[in-house]
């Protein structure tokens, strides 16, 4: 295959939503498929967590994971995209095939002339419309991460209460729920708390990480035999890991990005739900937690 024949791909999305692309992006690799992948810092960042990491062209280092043009202005927005724009130009060879995660105003601003736009789905469920892109990009039938069940004893687990939404982290009744069920099960309860809003909880639980380095906090991750958590990038990255976990959610109807098997393995609760401590304890009794 030559060069100018190599499909390609821009992520610049945030980090759970890039990671479920570069998971896709790695399935395929590994059955023989090329594909290069385009992205900023975050999105080579993600790639190092991966068991075998892709190599990214970063074209625009400093491009924030969550744009957001109220906070950017209007000025440096236009520029931002203009500079984006010119670097795809010069990291795809014309007639080439250029893979976009959505299909909005923005992307579609940023197709460089000459080379064919190829967009991912838009039916609400993100691993299997970023399986579609992958899939026709490369010819390829990969593979999404999907939950896991708890196969042995759970003795440890992480936490993870935050989430870049306020509305999606754990509120008092929810950390206080878990944590005393935790205690009563016996487990070794670890806090992952990657702003300090609860430090509170630090002398409650036996391992308290403040600020850790996302590295060290997904190494935590991985020697975890449960993980619990809002819908977050740590929810992705326990599917991704094949870690069993419990997402607690703000409501039932939540089901844009949830990962593939969540519906059938029933593996989640929402926020007042776990605050009951017998619908807590009958939920995690039915996932072998």
């Amino acid at each position: 295959m030559s060069e100018m024949s190599v499909p390609y791909i821009f992520s610049a999305t945030a980090f759970g939503d890039c990671l479920i692309t570069l998971a896709l992006v790695e399935d395929a690799v590994a059955q023989g498929a090329a594909l290069s992948v385009i992205g900023t810092g975050l999105t080579a960042r993600v790639s190092k967590l991966l068991n075998h990491p892709l190599p990214v062209n970063v074209v625009f280092p400093t491009l924030p994971a969550f744009y957001d043009l109220r906070v950017r202005g209007v000025w440096h927005g236009i520029n931002d995209l203009i500079s984006v724009r010119r670097a795809l130009r010069q990291a795809v060879p014309p007639t080439s095939r250029l893979g976009f995660e959505r299909r909005d105003v923005r992307n579609q601003l940023l197709v460089p002339r000459r080379v064919e736009a190829v967009w991912a789905n838009a039916t609400g469920r993100t691993y299997f419309d970023r399986q579609q892109l992958v899939n026709e990009l490369t010819g390829t039938k990969t593979r999404c991460p999907a939950c896991m069940k708890v196969k042995h004893k759970v003795q440890t687990v992480l936490l993870n209460p935050g989430a870049r939404q306020a509305f999606r982290c754990f509120d008092t009744a929810t950390m206080e729920s878990l944590l005393v069920e935790g205690r009563r099960r016996g487990w070794t309860q670890i806090i992952v708390d990657a702003t300090g809003a609860y430090a509170q909880y630090a002398g409650h639980v036996d391992q308290y990480y403040l600020k850790p380095d996302l590295k060290d906090a997904v190494a935590l991750l991985k020697s975890a035999d449960y993980y619990i958590g809002p819908d977050s990038f740590f929810m992705h990255l326990a599917c991704y890991f094949k870690v069993p976990f419990l997402a607690v959610t703000p409501t039932e109807k939540w089901s844009s990005f949830v990962p593939v098997g969540m519906d059938e393995l029933e593996n989640r609760l929402t926020f007042s739900e776990v605050s009951s401590a017998h619908m807590l304890s009958k939920k995690l009794d039915f996932l072998g937690a």
